[in-house]
């Protein structure tokens, strides 16, 4: 019986070792076949369904970034970032800058050196969807991801401004548009802010506002003359026009009365530069890429203004006001005074008063009235002639107006070069601390290249005599722009086909330059999933994730 049980326990041992040899090994196999299977979803994914781009150059900015150095101003702490110069080759590599370059903070106008050496970052990483548009139709104002026109083997990145079967001009920065076929009371302005033409339309003008100056952002040294490396003076570009208030060297103001208080921005203090200057083009002015606009810059007119109240009391009023030339037909349309206004009692409007003439109430509406002892947020926009007022967030108040045709748009003179809106904000009934006050401006879709050559599909007003045409847009074709309206090789001045995609894609010779044919469109660009990492130093490469940056597209 011993020898039995003895020959039963060598059976079952040699049995047992093929049965621990298998086992030791499944793992290995199973973490084989998992890495096999995400492979092949990730090569599916990406063949298929999204794909990865790196931004090269910066058409797009500040939307999208591409190659660039990041800048924290010392004295008010704000965050930009600069476009770096190219290797003048003929290639979108960026080079180290070769000698010490000085660039200027957009809010507070302080002079920051960068040393020899520093290393630009590289651009946004980008997820595009490959192929939403074979279920739905592109829209205006999406980015989107195509093959250059002039040569399929580069990628472009633009926004989508003209669709198939329109006729389109750029007149004043705007983007105009109407039907082919239809006669000129068609035309009508391209709105960024149009919900039914884009769900995302709200994002979208969020994220093309382009700050001015916001008040968080304080130099330091206060301007003041013979501390730091500071070479203009700096002084709050808010000043007090009604009543006491304490602004200088505060981030919010503070109006301590019940009675009537205002105060007005002032362009001139901040705009040191001229205002077409724009401080992501910073090093490419300085090394040529960009030669400065020797031609009458764009006034301002569209612009938002917010601020957070937080009054004392109940009982507080205020209004937020500019000027533009609203619904004006005459050639020498008038700025007029644009108000968004909340009472005592809650009810807010939108209202115009010419000169001389009564109030015009634009819309209405009753909300409950401003709380005491906390902040509401109050925003007023003007923008591709609309008006709207906001409170915390939501659009509350909405007025917009339409030319009867074109030919009003066309013929009215331009604002001046120094033209600027009269922004005020005003306070009464109770005492109020303002916060994160606030100025941006809208994009502008200039009509002219640095060497003063008028874009396609724009008609230019910078020279006595009115210069270009519209653009015809056929079925199968899109019109793009680059955010980066002064340095954006894009549709307006495009002079080059690739003989194969012009035989092919653009048979009609006449409306072939400046267009995406849709068999080139690559897809819509929806999230930026690595954006430019940290650096520890300067010259140094970046290696921290930066997962704020972290965003969706719109």
């Amino acid at each position: 019986m011993a020898r039995n049980h003895k020959n039963e326990f060598k059976t079952s041992r040699s049995e047992d070792r093929p049965i621990a040899y298998s086992a030791s090994s499944a793992p290995v196999k199973d973490l084989f076949e998992s890495f096999l299977i995400a492979f092949m979803l990730a090569f599916v994914l990406r063949a298929y369904v999204v794909e990865a781009f790196v931004i090269p150059t910066g058409s797009m900015a500040p939307s999208l970034l591409g190659q660039h150095v990041p800048i924290s101003c010392s004295q008010c702490g704000y965050h930009f970032k600069v476009d770096v110069p190219t290797s003048g080759s003929g290639s979108a590599k960026a080079m180290p800058l070769r000698m010490q370059q000085e660039v200027t903070c957009p809010m507070c106008h302080l002079p920051i050196l960068l040393g020899m050496g520093v290393r630009p970052q590289a651009g946004d990483r980008i997820l595009i969807h490959k192929y939403i548009y074979s279920f739905s139709h592109p829209k205006r104002w999406d980015v989107v991801v195509f093959k250059n026109p002039s040569n399929p083997h580069q990628n472009y990145i633009k926004r989508l401004v003209g669709l198939p079967g329109e006729t389109l001009l750029i007149v004043e920065g705007n983007v105009y548009t109407k039907s082919q076929g239809e006669d000129l009371s068609a035309w009508g302005i391209a709105r960024k802010t149009n919900t039914l033409e884009n769900p995302h339309a709200t994002e979208i003008q969020r994220s093309l506002w382009q700050p001015i100056y916001h008040s968080q952002y304080v130099p330091i040294d206060l301007g003041e003359p013979g501390r730091g490396i500071r070479r203009l003076p700096w002084r709050c570009p808010w000043k007090a026009i009604d009543g006491q208030w304490q602004i200088n060297g505060h981030r919010s103001y503070r109006y301590g009365s019940l009675t009537h208080g205002a105060i007005a921005f002032s362009f001139e203090q901040q705009y040191h530069k001229g205002f077409d200057w724009y401080p992501y083009n910073q090093l490419k002015e300085q090394h040529g890429n960009l030669t400065r606009r020797r031609i009458i810059p764009h006034p301002i007119e569209e612009v938002r203004i917010a601020a957070a109240f937080e009054p004392d009391q109940l009982g507080l009023s205020l209004s937020l006001s500019t000027t533009a030339r609203l619904d004006q037909v005459s050639e020498t349309a008038r700025a007029l005074p644009l108000v968004g206004r909340i009472d005592a009692s809650g009810l807010a409007s939108l209202e115009v008063q010419a000169p001389g003439e009564e109030i015009r109430v634009l819309a209405r509406k009753q909300i409950s009235p401003l709380p005491r002892g906390r902040a509401t947020d109050v925003e007023l926009w003007y923008v591709d002639q609309e008006a709207s007022l906001w409170v915390n967030g939501k659009c509350i108040l909405k007025w917009y107006f339409d030319f009867d045709d074109i030919a009003t748009v066309r013929r009215r003179n331009r604002l001046a070069g120094n033209s600027f809106p009269r922004i005020t904000i005003a306070v009464s009934g109770s005492p109020v601390t303002l916060h994160r006050i606030q100025v941006d401006r809208d994009i502008v879709y200039i009509s002219d290249d640095p060497h003063g050559r008028v874009g396609r599909g724009t008609l230019s007003k910078m020279s006595p005599q009115f210069r270009g045409y519209p653009v015809e847009i056929l079925e199968g074709q899109f019109f793009c722009l680059g955010d980066n309206s002064p340095l954006s090789h894009d549709g307006r001045f495009w002079n080059k086909v690739d003989p194969w995609i012009g035989r092919t894609m653009l048979v009609d010779e006449r409306y072939r330059y400046g267009v995406v044919p849709d068999q080139l469109l690559m897809g819509k660009a929806f999230f930026v999933y690595f954006p430019a990492p940290y650096a520890p130093r300067p010259n140094w490469l970046g290696i921290l994730p930066n997962f704020g940056e972290m965003r969706f597209i719109r």
